[in-house]
């Protein structure tokens, strides 16, 4: 029965054993309506949920650039060098700062400032890798940290003869 659930339509008796062969049934007819519910609800709670999903991957992927103030400071770090000349280790680093700090727009982390730090967190003879240069960015406040390498750029010629 809707809205009532299953229900016995005949009173239930006890049928003796010798009367086991008799069966009785009862036909009712029942009427059953169909409605059509609409969607729009689930609908618009999804349209919600994927706006929301979408601001926050926007959000956490699409970052503004930042701009460095004129108290900003940054951190160079050593320069990577797969040459394999030895010239380079300390001389781009060196020539990169001087060239730098003649900048009115940026503001270099002073050498012993960079020396102290590296010997605040037990590392006094660790060269500045890009990685230990984040470190000491975080440590110091800075806004930055600069990184190169130098590498060999090999170039193979090829010529050919064009005969007319």
């Amino acid at each position: 029965m809707p809205g009532r659930g299953y229900r016995l339509a005949e009173n239930v008796h006890l049928v003796p054993e010798h009367e086991l062969n008799i069966l009785a049934a009862n036909h009712s007819k029942m009427q059953v309506q169909v409605r059509e519910t609409k969607p729009w609800g689930w609908i618009s709670m999804v349209v919600i949920l994927l706006l929301v999903v979408a601001a926050g991957t926007l959000r956490l992927f699409w970052h503004r650039a930042t701009v460095l103030g004129e108290k900003d400071t940054v951190v160079l770090a050593d320069f990577a060098n797969s040459t394999g000349d030895s010239v380079f280790d300390g001389t781009l680093r060196q020539g990169m700062a001087v060239q730098l700090e003649q900048s009115p727009f940026l503001s270099l982390i002073s050498d012993q400032r960079i020396h102290q730090m590296l010997r605040l967190m037990g590392r006094s003879d660790a060269r500045l890798t890009p990685e230990t240069a984040r470190e000491v960015c975080e440590r110091t406040g800075s806004a930055a940290v600069l990184e190169g390498s130098i590498a060999i750029i090999r170039v193979r010629w090829c010529f050919t003869a064009i005969r007319t």
